[in-house]
């Protein structure tokens, strides 16, 4: 998925590092995000859930979906996929930096291959914490 979406191994880390809340941003305001990649397509909206001696809980609500076919042995796979993501993101508001990043994912997808189809389901909980 990560090659599907171009991003390369360092600007993902740095975006998993640093995240910045958009300046007039307080407790209980929402803002969303979206990004286009390819055939990747992601809305991501934020909610201001605290702010306790500089540190903020962000809550976090995603959905990733997306289109791809790949060929494989000789065969051509259609992949669509769907993603909702609820999760949290706590960070220090001084240093813009993430202590830590906690997601739930549900993942749904469809392969298509040779006229036959199939599911793809999975869950996913992902907690990363980061020591400064």
């Amino acid at each position: 998925m990560m090659q599907s979406a171009d991003l390369s191994e360092g600007a993902t880390i740095v975006k998993d590092l640093v995240f910045l809340i958009p300046p007039g941003k307080k407790v209980g305001d929402t803002w969303t995000d979206s990004t286009s990649q390819k055939e990747l397509k992601s809305i991501r909206r934020f909610t201001f859930k605290s702010l306790i001696d500089n540190i903020a809980t962000i809550g976090l609500n995603g959905v990733l979906t997306g289109n791809s076919t790949m060929e494989m042995q000789g065969m051509q796979l259609d992949i669509s996929m769907n993603t909702n993501t609820t999760g949290e993101i706590i960070v220090n508001t001084k240093t813009s930096l993430v202590q830590k990043r906690t997601a739930n994912a549900d993942i749904d997808a469809t392969i298509d291959v040779m006229g036959q189809s199939g599911p793809i389901t999975g869950k996913a909980l992902i907690i990363t914490e980061y020591k400064y």
